[in-house]
């Protein structure tokens, strides 16, 4: 959106939150939500005809990255991620501040909680981007040839899937890809090149496995659908010389000067299902998604005597006041996550298209005529409309980018 455009409004004439990314996305939040109840009221429909325009936001996310300034078209995703960890790294900021700025009968409890160099553990902290997409997932690394096994935790927000390679024969098929089976791939075994540090053994190539520790409340799924290829338009199903997005050259090719590299789409159908699963690739301990019960509440220093160091550790270390579901309990909250969002792209490649939106949004005192059918809206600039889910429609499949699904029973 342009900078001078008509910015958000707070919510029943409540003053503006602080300056930053987090303010600006709490504002935005409270503004739909009054926008949304104005709209299904009969009588208050024609005043919600004003778009939100997310400006706040954008000036908050560009002064952290100018790259974005102007209007200029850059990737989604790539803006999304820097938003959510603009959210986080504000949240923080704030809940240390608060600890370190609590009154004197709560300054010992405040302090445990969010001391210097730690992370406040997921299941407590009032972070909601941080409540919503963190998962985790524990990576072991299995030597092929002695066995010796490593095992480390990683934290991630979201799935970023690869496409397979096209095959001629693929070219003939209107078939669309299983989404099932790309998430499949991504906790998939592999052999990667890792030398063994076990003594004696010189092994090279290690097995990599993953295994979900910590499921998401809400699942984001991003599609590779951009790939990097020189100008010389050769086929992006080939393996190509040139520099991937960043304009790092890839190993053990060289870039022509006369060739710059460039981003294109592969617009394959993808399937779109309203619901997917991580129970298969859950582990026997996995915890589901926090809990509102202990968010923001302090404890002793004797039940949490050292912070976890990272958000991997904060996602997964054992506590005994986080009340999340745990083992088989967890695992069927994991059997369905329900589609709740969309941003499709619309165009050839990264420099030339439009995105749009669709979401599933809540329906409130609306017409006696307003059906189930109305649940979702599409998002086109400043144009919003009904429709159906993008799940049944098929123009969907071969332009949409990035998908939020939600874990309904954890809600």
């Amino acid at each position: 959106a342009p900078d001078g455009a008509r910015p958000e409004k707070a919510s029943g004439g409540a003053p503006p939150s602080p300056g930053g990314a987090a303010g600006a996305t709490r504002d935005l939040v409270r503004a739909r939500a009054a926008h949304a109840a104005r709209f299904d009221d009969a009588a208050t429909r024609a005043s919600a005809a004003e778009p939100l325009v997310p400006a706040r936001l954008k000036r908050a996310v560009q002064r952290r990255h100018p790259r974005y300034e102007g209007d200029e078209q850059h990737d989604a995703h790539e803006f999304l991620c820097d938003a959510l960890d603009a959210v986080a790294e504000e949240t923080a900021a704030r809940e240390s501040e608060e600890a370190a700025n609590a009154p004197a009968a709560r300054d010992a409890s405040a302090a445990e909680r969010t001391s210097p160099g730690g992370v406040v553990p997921l299941h407590r902290t009032l972070c909601p981007t941080r409540r919503a997409f963190t998962g985790a997932s524990a990576v072991t690394l299995t030597c092929e040839s002695c066995g010796d096994a490593s095992t480390t935790t990683e934290s991630f927000r979201h799935l970023s899937l690869e496409l397979p390679c096209q095959t001629e024969k693929d070219s003939f098929s209107a078939a669309p890809l299983e989404l099932r089976a790309l998430v499949a791939r991504c906790f998939a075994p592999e052999t990667v090149e890792r030398r063994c540090e076990r003594a004696g053994c010189g092994g090279t190539h290690a097995v990599m496995a993953r295994r979900l520790l910590r499921a998401p409340r809400v699942l984001l799924v991003h599609l590779k659908r951009f790939r990097a290829e020189d100008a010389s338009s050769v086929p992006f199903s080939r393996e190509t010389p040139g520099t991937y997005g960043d304009g790092n050259p890839k190993s053990g090719c060289s870039a022509s000067a006369f060739a710059p590299p460039r981003l294109t789409k592969d617009s394959r159908p993808v399937e779109l299902p309203e619901t997917v699963t991580l129970a298969p690739f859950a582990d026997a301990a996995v915890r589901g998604p926090p809990t509102s019960s202990r968010a923001g509440v302090a404890v002793s220093a004797a039940a949490d005597p050292e912070l976890p160091a990272d958000e991997a550790a904060a996602a997964t270390r054992a506590y005994a006041d986080d009340d999340s579901a745990e083992g088989e309990a967890a695992r069927s909250q994991l059997a369905s996550y329900r589609l709740a969002g969309t941003v499709s792209h619309l165009g050839a490649s990264t420099r030339r298209g439009h995105y749009v939106a669709s979401a599933r949004v809540a329906s409130g005192g609306g017409d006696e005529n307003e059906t189930a059918a109305k649940r979702w809206m599409s998002f086109d600039d400043e144009r919003a409309t009904f429709a159906g889910s993008p799940a049944a429609a098929a123009s969907t499949l071969s332009d949409w980018y990035v998908a939020a699904f939600e874990c309904e029973a954890a809600q």
